[in-house]
């Protein structure tokens, strides 16, 4: 969430706002570990961790997401490749709020997602 903490860190950090030298600790948060998915998925087999891992990496808001009494494959249907789920929209939200031109991006992996593997294809 690089853009949102660069605007925190800015308006309401920054040298010109009224909470300027009144931080008094910082901490990052960092994405949890895969060894840490025993603790949301204490029914998954290690290699349904590891398809969960691969899929929703360690931020915890999308491992609640899943429920591991329906397997890897059902809660990629129902929370990621459903319209109206949080997740279903989440790529799209991250790489608009990252980039400048995100159109650019998106062409590019629309042409992926249609098995174009080589350069050339990608950017016609």
């Amino acid at each position: 969430m690089g853009s949102s903490i660069g605007m925190m860190e800015n308006e309401v950090l920054g040298y010109k706002s009224p909470l300027y030298g009144r931080r008094t600790g910082q901490w990052k948060v960092e994405a949890l570990s895969f060894k840490d998915l025993r603790s949301f998925f204490p029914k998954y087999s290690v290699e349904e961790r590891i398809r969960t891992y691969s899929i929703l990496g360690g931020i915890p808001f999308y491992l609640q997401q899943f429920d591991d009494s329906k397997d890897v494959s059902t809660n990629i249907k129902e929370k990621v490749l459903t319209k109206g789920e949080i997740l279903y929209e989440e790529p799209e939200f991250l790489l608009r709020e990252e980039l400048r031109e995100p159109r650019v991006y998106f062409t590019i992996l629309k042409a992926i997602s249609y098995g174009n593997s080589k350069f050339g294809n990608i950017m016609k």
